[in-house]
């Protein structure tokens, strides 16, 4: 008579699909998080480290739920729209600008020359239908000199910058230098005023285009001496404001329309 074994504990053989699923389930959410790294709120970040501290023990298997917006969970605030698209609400970028409206031109570039320490060097202003960038004589020369500062460089090289931007909108760029009053301007035999002037002007032409790589097609140089004055010059901080390098922007827009 034969034997009959006795019967074993059974083995469940579709328990590696637990652990398979397991695994899956976390290269997935592992995957995700890799691709979000590169727009990744910090702390969000931080966030969904933790969670996932408490989440997954060693010895505890649980089901993992990805949420429907995922991607507006990682992505830093302001940045997502209900759409999915950039926020309709974010309509302003500094890095961004057109000569179609001056004042938001001037608005936007006042900002940048803030943000890039250049408040104390550069003003920019809006004059009927040109813009002005004014240098102040101590930012870009020494005394009584045609000579560019080595500290200078910074400042016309931002300023290049941006008129490479919407150079195809300008017309002109005019390179005017003042000085200050002084007594010898009322001899008609002097006229070292309007050579410093005329010179410094020059200068600054020649710096953006052989340094700053603009063309040299659209640029005016002139020289005033001390005859357009832009305040009063009675104290010596008002003859530093005149002892200054202007460059005016005109717009192709404007003179197009002035010949229709």
């Amino acid at each position: 008579m034969k034997r009959s074994r006795p019967e074993g504990p059974k083995i469940d053989k579709d328990r590696w699909m637990t652990t398979y699923c397991d695994l899956m389930n976390n290269l997935l959410v592992f995957f995700i998080m890799l691709y979000m790294m590169s727009v990744l709120d910090l702390n969000k970040f931080n966030v969904i480290i933790a969670s996932f501290t408490q989440t997954f023990r060693p010895d505890e298997v649980r089901e993992v739920s990805i949420p429907d917006d995922i991607t507006s969970f990682f992505l830093p605030e302001n940045t997502v729209s209900d759409s999915g698209g950039p926020s309709d609400d974010d309509t302003s970028d500094p890095d961004e600008y057109s000569l179609d409206d001056l004042d938001e031109f001037v608005r936007k570039i006042s900002m940048l020359i803030k943000e890039h320490g250049f408040s104390d060097d550069i003003t920019v202003e809006k004059v009927d239908e040109y813009v002005y960038f004014r240098f102040t004589e101590g930012v870009l020369f020494y005394p009584n000199q045609a000579v560019l500062k080595q500290s200078s460089y910074k400042a016309l090289e931002f300023i290049s910058e941006i008129l490479y931007e919407v150079y195809p909108e300008i017309s002109t760029i005019e390179i005017a230098g003042h000085t200050a009053y002084v007594p010898n301007d009322e001899d008609p035999n002097e006229f070292s005023s309007w050579d410093l002037s005329a010179e410094r002007s020059l200068t600054v032409l020649k710096y953006l285009v052989r340094e700053c790589g603009l063309p040299k097609t659209k640029m005016i140089i002139m020289g005033f001496s001390s005859t357009q004055p832009y305040t009063e010059g009675k104290t010596e901080a008002e003859k530093a404001l005149n002892r200054r390098v202007e460059l005016r922007i005109s717009r192709l827009i404007d003179e197009e329309t002035g010949n229709d």
